[in-house]
């Protein structure tokens, strides 16, 4: 292989059903410039039996237990030899000659992140929402918090280093589901260079029931905005000059997280934890 420029990484357990889209999207002529590694978190459902048809066209593979998603990705990120590093989650896929357009700007302009066009699609491969590069011109605190989407984007991996990669777990030992939000965050608060690819392929983000994001499961929902909550707090800390527009962006994202936990802890019935948040939003918004 020569020197590798990009490594692509698919993390994945138990998805028998889209594991082999993901992994074609990349070993499909694959050019020696990308390394493909594969993390399986000890799959039971027959995804292994997948992955092993394609073990001659994927560089590193593991199969261990992890602590979830997150702990997969650092762990993929740690082993990748690339100078940029990108993931194809197992759900999704790339579309077009994506990887060879983006190694132009990676050759030429070398920027901290290359970002990708998107597509958000259904399981029946109907079109939801497109995202073009040219929606996120800029890596600004919107697009991070709103259009994190770590999929789309090409990141070296010296910024992974300097951010200790990802913040794996909660406080409770649980996977932090919200990590790649708060490290994009950072890219952009660190003022990362940014750049974008335009109208070659996409990267396709299957959204459906039982993803993370999008599904419809509403603990983990909750989860997501309570893991917002110590985002926001944990960058107050972390960063005292943030600009006066930028911090009303993160302090409007930062209520609506509250606002939310607030109406998933009443349908959990956990009333004194909504009364709770509920007293910590007041005072919030009346500060704001």
């Amino acid at each position: 292989m020569s020197q590798v420029l990009f490594s692509i990484i698919t993390v994945v357990r138990n998805n028998i059903n889209t594991i082999e889209k993901a992994i074609l999207s990349v070993v499909e002529n694959k050019p020696d410039f990308i390394e493909y590694v594969v993390i399986d978190g000890q799959s039971t459902d027959g995804t292994l039996d997948v992955i092993n048809k394609y073990k001659d066209k994927i560089d590193i593979f593991i199969s261990e237990k992890d602590s979830g998603a997150t702990n997969a990705m650092a762990k993929g990120a740690k082993l990748a030899k690339g100078k940029y590093i990108g993931y194809v989650f197992a759900d999704d896929f790339y579309e077009g000659d994506i990887l060879k357009n983006a190694k132009i700007i990676a050759d030429h302009k070398s920027p901290d992140i290359i970002s990708l066009p998107c597509k958000f699609i259904d399981e029946n491969n109907q079109v939801l929402r497109t995202f073009e590069s040219y929606d996120q011109k800029s890596l600004n605190i919107y697009n991070a918090l709103y259009y994190p989407n770590i999929g789309a984007k090409l990141i070296k991996k010296d910024v992974f280093i300097e951010n200790n990669y990802f913040w794996e777990q909660d406080d409770d030992g649980s996977n932090f589901i919200a990590a790649d939000l708060e490290f994009i965050l950072k890219c952009v608060l660190n003022k990362k260079s940014f750049d974008i690819l335009d109208n070659s392929g996409f990267y396709n983000y299957l959204v459906h029931q039982n993803s993370t994001t999008f599904g419809n499961n509403r603990r983990t929902i909750l989860k997501c905005y309570k893991e917002h909550v110590k985002i926001y707090n944990r960058i107050k800390t972390s960063y005292k000059t943030i600009d006066k527009t930028d911090y009303k962006v993160l302090k409007k994202w930062y209520l609506r997280a509250l606002s939310r936990i607030i109406c998933y802890e009443l349908i959990e019935t956990n009333i004194i934890n909504s009364l709770k948040t509920l007293l910590t939003l007041i005072v919030n918004l009346y500060k704001y």
